[in-house]
């Protein structure tokens, strides 16, 4: 997808990514913004990872902060390229590769970590691991600010049901989806098929055995951030601020 044919497809909310990853959102969050003050005021690197056409990674660069704009599809960095401008360009270092497997990162060297809407497409042993490399990757100090969609997500209401009943039940990961049954049928093209959604209680258990420190968590209302067809009742996002003590 060229640049003017995603403007084209862009929307007041989210641009589509070009490998069936889902969404971009347009508009920077709490969890962003706080981010983006912490970046600012300290002195060592810090990662976008899944930065997709980097709405983010550019705000940064204006800030002048360093940054790295991970993603695992070129054309994405490609496009922060193109849409960056002569003054952001030198703040901005692209890492191509897939999340955790094909970074080389060494084990606390990170000031700041942002991963928005990556890891509910990670299976569970995947997220744990996900967790683990995000904490032995920060330095001590250092912060990872996340968001995840929750399973009270309006595109996915279908699959609510399910999800109460498999928690009922004790089942350890209730929120697995491996098929598109309980999409809505206008979004299942721009998704993958593996979808792992995990409630506040349930992020929270997993990041603190890992290690992690919980700052802040909550359920974030998306209403005015995405289109009405993704809204529920103000649940639909998992923010989280966590430390590595």
């Amino acid at each position: 997808m060229t640049l003017e044919l995603l403007n084209q497809r862009k929307c007041a909310y989210y641009e589509p990514t070009q490998n069936q990853m889902g969404y971009m959102t347009t508009h920077i969050d709490q969890v962003g913004h706080a981010f983006l003050n912490f970046a600012q005021h300290i002195n060592a690197p810090v990662i976008d990872i899944g930065a997709a056409y980097g709405h983010i990674v550019l705000e940064a660069a204006s800030r002048k902060i360093n940054i790295i704009a991970n993603d695992l599809d070129p054309r994405h960095l490609d496009i922060i390229s193109q849409r960056a401008n002569e003054q952001q360009l030198p703040y901005i270092t692209p890492l191509l590769g897939k999340f955790p497997e094909q970074l080389q990162i060494q084990p606390n060297s990170l000031g700041a970590v942002l991963i928005c809407r990556v890891l509910h497409f990670f299976p569970p042993n995947d997220w744990i691991e996900a967790a683990r490399t995000l904490y032995q990757w920060l330095m001590p100090g250092g912060k990872l600010f996340m968001t995840n969609e929750s399973p009270y997500f309006g595109t996915m209401r279908k699959f609510i049901p399910v999800y109460l009943e498999r928690k009922r039940r004790g089942h350890p990961w209730p929120g697995m989806m491996t098929g598109m049954e309980h999409f809505d049928d206008t979004r299942k093209k721009d998704v993958n098929s593996v979808i792992n959604l995990l409630s506040v209680t349930e992020t929270q258990a997993v990041l603190e055995d890992v290690g992690f420190h919980i700052e802040r968590i909550e359920y974030l209302d998306r209403k005015g951030m995405y289109p009405e067809d993704a809204l529920y009742d103000g649940r639909e996002t998992v923010g989280v601020i966590a430390v590595k003590i």
